[in-house]
């Protein structure tokens, strides 16, 4: 432990060490004696983790989930110096142990951490050297009692950005000792006139750095000795984080004092942080401030005792809440929010976007009485201030609605905090929160880890849901603040249980029923665990109708290995989603190494899409290097593949919408060869609004609202204005990224604000080139002159004819009033091709041969089978093998008719073609005509491998697609292969065919 004093504290600490067995025995004997009295083993309380790039806070080794609400109760005892309470309503004034409502109020709000604001003179009343921690005892006491973390926000030399002795924002008391008032340590003014900012170390006087450095000393002895005690009472690590003094604001002070002393400052801050990390009791440390626009990595990487740093951040519209936490993930180690809206409509929905983008949130605050009611989590009513001193223990006052709902949303995630503290967001959903306020009846679907989650508030409902997948497991955790009307789906396959983790991350529940349709219903407070089987079911029943005879036997010994292994992982009652997911890729794998022991006889198509004008050298070099090749309607083999680009006219290429069709050759091991077909499609670039992916927004310094909703995707909404009393001038708006981008667009949306033409004269854009390492033009100035204030607020487009690769884009506009915009898009171009429109299909083929006279253009076919032969299998081959294919089956149920959809990759749906296979079956030898069905339509039959209803795998010539339209990797059929010898050859000679596998599709 490093204690800091001048040769005259280090003498009155000695003195103070000297008499401490006369003191009484609340206070402390100075931070030397202390040491010796409460010294312990020194413990890491709580420190910042990452895991896969997010940040975090671990306390006691495992994640915490950070997310509490701050209690001010003293300034329910004494007031603020800016509004007092009145003397009829102190009743009197309320005794210490009043606070411990706090706690109380605070865990019945579902919350599990609770801010308390520390001021130096609570613990240091009067003297140098003498401690009371009566308080700050209770504190620890009652956080043990409530289940309740603190996060300890400490009140010193600094508040809201400048030093102070009486802030007039924190109460009637000052926040520092009394033998620290005197006038030699205050020597600069405030706007009342008083001496209230400190004179610092760095002074130039050699006197007031002396006075300085005593003060600013005595600051942190109190800090470490305070720790030190702590490592004596707060056994169970109650005590988690220490905020270093009250929005320290070091990018925008209040007088001009502090801004030229803000390195100062920081070095200040540092030094207190350090006296937290030599102390006996370790815990992260971290600075909060106003604003977003704050370069705080640059602050975090030079001050190693300030773990992490965050913005209060006052904002309803979820869409801005979400680019600030995107942005203090790139700024600070932990996306964290220390202060937001408690009492406003919809907490609720701004703690999902929080959670569900990475970050974590505390709210500002359970009780405020003299602010307004957006600040106060329990309310205010028209009776203003008794509403809080009325409070008795063991009585829970009832919330606002918005509270209520926020409280129910808290006890559910809370169940699942360590799961949230380490996701990262592509791995979780906020639902119903995509709105500032969640609305009745909603209903979406959003996709986690690959995974579709629909959430159904219900009809009468505004619920808001929440999803993760753990990482670690693979399973999917459900939460909401429903009351029981809502429900999430997954899809069929999946397995429910509702219950909770204990202390070693173990899950404990009972089985939640699940519809067939996958619906999962949710109550209130309710944490739902779901685990997916339909993959590996799927991979099972896939692989029933396959027959060894049919695969060479050292393929088949591995799969049937593989089989064995997944039916045992199917049935263990205690098998993760991860070991159900890896025994169905493994199966899966398997069934797709099956070598076919017949010869191969047919190669699928192949495919390949690239960006209009691509040379052709690299068009060729692109061009895929195997394909698939089959045994009639077998398994895929990949193998090599020789394209004769000799004669094709690629000339159709350099423009988007092109195509050329490429002859292939195939040789078998047999010396054989088959011919193959490769598909060329031409597209535009792919282009994406990159704007919100920001690292840093700087604006010209105007009173912004909210800099962040320019960003948000929002083109209706209000956004960066330039709003001030008087004095307007130019803007100025400048996002930075992190990489650079090939930018081709440039979209900025003026908003019209109360009606008024709230745009400038004119707008004009620059980027930073990274080939010229400077600020140029981009596109051309935009003149708004003649929009006027009765018309719709103008939107300004800037092209260029070839990208520039830029890392800053630049927006700015000449001015004589205020401007306001709704929202800049950012176009950036990314190097790869838009998916083609072609919905054709390749071949179609009946039982792994083309149907006869099959042309792409026609699309319905009639074929004849045998009067008890059961449905053959039809597979249909996209020509973009990045399509999507989706074949129902022919059955008894549809008439013998296999449909075949085709939808394009580019998903316009209104392209899509149907292609139908009709079968009608053969006359019975005897009966006189009259048709039969199968013998035994229950038992449907198919040795093929069926695969992908959603296309065909990309643009990697079709390595993934199979022909029935399936995915390789999400089986799906199901049936047995039951190929009768007798029935073959009936078959045979009926057909009048050499041989004819005899197979019926059934959906699943």
């Amino acid at each position: 432990m490093t204690l800091h004093f001048t040769s005259q504290g280090w003498r009155k600490a000695v003195a103070i060490a000297a008499s401490a067995a006369t003191m009484v025995s609340m206070f402390a004997v100075g931070a030397s004696a202390a040491t010796a009295a409460e010294s312990a083993d020194k413990v890491v309380v709580s420190q910042v983790a990452n895991q896969d790039g997010k940040g975090y806070l671990e306390v006691d080794g495992k994640p915490f989930f950070m997310h509490g609400v701050q209690f001010f109760g003293e300034w329910q005892i004494y007031g603020s110096d800016a509004a007092p309470i009145p003397t009829d309503q102190k009743n009197p004034i309320l005794p210490q142990d009043w606070l411990e409502n706090g706690f109380e109020k605070t865990k019945a709000a579902g919350f599990d951490t609770i801010q308390i604001e520390l001021a130096w003179n609570q613990i240091q009343p009067t003297s140098e050297g003498q401690y009371d921690w009566t308080l700050l005892d209770k504190y620890v006491q009652w956080a043990k009692k409530y289940d309740l973390k603190i996060d300890v926000v400490w009140w010193g030399l600094n508040g809201c950005g400048g030093g102070i002795r009486e802030n007039t924002v924190h109460g009637y008391m000052a926040d520092i000792p009394d033998y620290l008032e005197a006038d030699k340590y205050w020597g600069f003014k405030n706007n009342g006139g008083e001496n209230e900012v400190p004179y610092l170390p760095n002074d130039s006087d050699p006197t007031r750095a002396a006075d300085a450095d005593y003060l600013f000393g005595e600051e942190r002895k109190a800090v470490t000795a305070m720790f030190n005690h702590l490592a004596k009472v707060d056994t169970t690590h109650q005590t988690i984080l220490f905020q270093i003094w009250n929005e320290l604001n070091w990018n925008g002070w209040k007088d001009g004092h502090n801004k030229t002393q803000k390195d100062e400052w920081l070095r200040l801050a540092d030094e207190l942080g350090k006296a937290v990390k030599d102390s006996d009791y370790q815990v992260a440390t971290r600075l909060n401030y106003r604003g977003n626009s704050i370069d705080s990595r640059s602050v975090l990487d030079k001050y190693e005792n300030i773990d992490f740093s965050g913005p209060d951040a006052y904002t309803t519209s979820v869409s801005s809440m979400a680019n600030i936490v995107k942005d203090t993930a790139a700024k600070s180690d932990i996306a964290y929010i220390p202060e937001t809206f408690s009492g406003k409509s919809n907490p609720t929905e701004i703690t999902a976007t929080i959670l569900a983008n990475g970050g974590f949130v505390d709210f500002w605050q359970l009780n405020e009485s003299w602010a307004s009611k957006d600040y106060a989590l329990y309310g205010v009513p028209d009776d203003g201030y008794a509403k809080y001193t009325d409070w008795k223990l063991g009585t829970i006052p009832t919330m606002p609605e918005p509270a209520q709902k926020l409280a129910r949303f808290n006890n559910s995630i809370n169940k699942m905090g360590e799961e949230i503290a380490v996701a990262l967001p592509e791995n979780m959903a906020a639902f119903n929160a995509d709105t500032d306020n969640a609305v009745k009846g909603y209903q979406g679907t959003k996709t986690i880890a690959g995974k579709d989650v629909t959430f159904s508030s219900g009809a009468d409902s505004d619920a808001v849901g929440f999803a993760l997948r753990d990482a670690d497991t693979g399973a999917f955790l459900l939460a909401s603040n429903s009351t029981g009307a809502s429900t999430f789906n997954l899809g069929a396959g999946a397995v429910a249980s509702v219950g909770s983790f204990d202390d070693d991350g173990n899950w404990t529940g009972e089985p939640r029923e699940v519809a067939a349709d996958g619906t999962i219903s949710i109550g209130e407070g309710e944490l739902i665990r779901v685990i997916d089987t339909s993959a590996l079911s799927g991979a099972l029943d896939a692989g029933k109708s396959l027959k060894e005879a049919d695969y060479t036997p050292e393929s088949w010994k591995t799969y049937a290995q593989e089989r064995k292994d997944a039916e045992q992982v199917l049935a263990d009652p205690n098998a993760t989603q991860n070991q159900l997911n890896d025994a169905a890729k493994a199966l899966s794998a398997a069934q797709d190494a099956l070598v076919p022991s017949g010869k191969l006889t047919v190669v699928d198509p192949a495919s390949l899409t690239v960006i209009a004008g691509t040379a052709g050298d690299a068009i060729q070099g692109n061009a895929p290097k195997q394909v698939n090749v089959r045994a009639k309607a077998s398994n895929p083999v990949r193998k090599d593949v020789t394209w004769n680009w000799q004669n094709v006219d690629t000339s159709p290429l350099a423009n988007a919408g092109g195509r050329v069709s490429v002859p292939g050759t195939v040789a078998l091991d047999d010396g054989t060869t088959l011919d193959a077909t490769l598909t060329v499609y031409a597209t535009a670039e792919h282009e994406t609004n990159i704007a919100g992916s920001y690292k840093n927004i700087w604006d010209d310094g105007h009173d912004s609202t909210d800099v962040g909703a320019t960003f948000d995707g929002n083109t209706t909404n209000k956004g960066y204005t330039t709003w001030k009393s008087s004095g307007y001038s130019n803007f100025s708006l400048r996002p930075d990224y992190a990489d650079a981008h090939n930018i081709s667009k440039v979209k900025v949306y003026f908003y019209k604000d109360g009606g008024r033409a709230s745009w400038s004269k004119n707008v004009s854009v620059n980027v930073w080139s990274v080939t010229d390492n400077a600020w140029v033009p981009f596109g051309t100035t935009v003149d708004l002159s003649s929009y006027t204030q009765d018309g719709d607020a103008p939107v300004a487009e800037f092209t260029v004819d070839k990208p520039i690769e830029a890392k800053g884009v630049e927006i700015h506009g000449d001015a004589d009033s205020y401007v306001s915009l709704s929202e800049v898009e950012i176009y950036a171009k990314d190097g790869t091709a838009l998916p083609a429109s072609d919905a054709s299909l390749a071949d179609l083929r009946v039982d792994g041969s083309s149907v006869e006279g099959f042309d792409a253009d026609k699309t319905g076919y009639d074929v004849t089978i045998a009067h008890d032969a059961e449905y053959p299998l039809v597979q249909g081959l996209s020509r973009d093998t990045a399509a999507k294919v989706t074949i129902d089956q022919a059955s008894e149920a549809n008439g013998g008719k296999a449909t075949v959809v085709v939808t394009p990759a580019d998903g316009n749906a209104e392209a899509a073609k149907t292609y139908a296979v009709t079968f009608a079956r053969a006359s019975k030898p005897g009966n006189g005509g009259d048709p039969t069905g199968p013998t035994d339509p229950s038992n449907p039959s198919n040795p093929s491998n069926p695969s992908n209803p959603d296309g065909n795998g990309g643009k990697n010539g079709g390595a993934d697609q199979n022909a029935d339209g399936k995915k390789r990797d999400e089986l799906s059929r199901t049936g047995s292969a039951i190929a009768m010898a007798a029935a073959a050859m009936m078959v045979a000679a009926t057909a009048g065919v050499a041989a004819l596998m005899i197979r019926r599709r059934s959906g699943r």
